[in-house]
C-alpha cells in the first residue's frame, strides 16, 4: 500500500452532519477504508463502495478543522490523490 499522496484535491468545507462526497465513482463493490489525519493523529473508518456509484465516506471527524484523507480500496490499494476538508459546525434548526 502507498501512503503517499500524488496530489492533494481540496473539498472546500463540508458539513459535519453530511457524508463526504470525493466525487470518485467507486470501481469495485466491497469495504473501502478511509485514513483521515489532523493534528498529527491518523484515523481509520471502514465503509462501504459500491461499483459505478460515488464514494461517499461517513463524516464522524472533528469539526472545525482542517483534515486531509486518504482512500484505500478493498484490495488494499490506495488512490493517487488524496483530498483536504474542513469539517464544518452544523446547527440544527
Amino acid at each position: 500500500m502507498n501512503n503517499c499522496c500524488n496530489s492533494i484535491i481540496s473539498l472546500g468545507c463540508i458539513s459535519s452532519c453530511e457524508p463526504i462526497n470525493t466525487g470518485v465513482t467507486s470501481t469495485v463493490t466491497g469495504t473501502w477504508t478511509a485514513y483521515v489525519s489532523f493534528n498529527g493523529v491518523t484515523l481509520k473508518e471502514d465503509f462501504e463502495g459500491i461499483a459505478g456509484e460515488f464514494l461517499q465516506v461517513p463524516n464522524s471527524w472533528p469539526e472545525n478543522m482542517l483534515l486531509t484523507m486518504r482512500l484505500v480500496d478493498p484490495s488494499g490499494n490506495s488512490l493517487a490523490d488524496c483530498y483536504s476538508f474542513k469539517n464544518t459546525i452544523t446547527v440544527s434548526p
